[in-house]
């Protein structure tokens, strides 16, 4: 029988995962989603796959707030969402969380198709503003976007 502070912690994260959709209440499912960190990232990252605009883009922006490394796969795995605006999301969570993105993305960029090339080259110019992302990584990504 599974520990029942487990199934309640489990059945309060899809509630507030299924709120994401809440324009009303998103603000604060997201910041309890947060709050709860790295225990919220598993069932954050099969709300990528939701159908909903709003769930997918919020799970990503929630994971991206988290920087849990678990998250960059499946992000990486949205940069080819049919919807811009997830793209764009999903590509914002990757540079928040910053250095551990570096080689899946660089790795991503070497077998993509030219339309996922360019928003994955994007988020790795994004990656180059960023503080938290050291000198030799830096000039690995722009030694790669020139060579694509």
């Amino acid at each position: 029988m599974p520990d029942e502070c487990y199934v309640l912690e489990h059945k309060e994260i899809s509630s507030l995962i299924r709120s994401l959709a809440d324009h009303n209440m998103s603000e604060r499912s997201a910041e309890s989603l947060i709050n709860m960190g790295r225990q919220a990232v598993q069932p954050l990252i099969v709300a990528l796959k939701d159908p909903n605009m709003d769930v997918r883009g919020n799970a990503a922006w929630i994971l991206g707030s988290i920087r849990d490394e678990r998250a960059i796969e499946p992000l990486i795995g949205m940069l080819k969402d049919e919807e811009l605006e997830a793209r764009v999301v999903a590509g914002v969570a990757l540079i928040k969380i910053g250095m551990p993105a570096v080689e899946p993305l660089i790795a991503s960029l070497k077998r993509c198709d030219s339309k996922l090339k360019r928003t994955t080259a994007n988020v790795l110019m994004g990656l180059c503003k960023e503080d938290r992302v050291d000198t030799g990584s830096k000039q690995k990504i722009m030694n790669t976007l020139r060579s694509i």
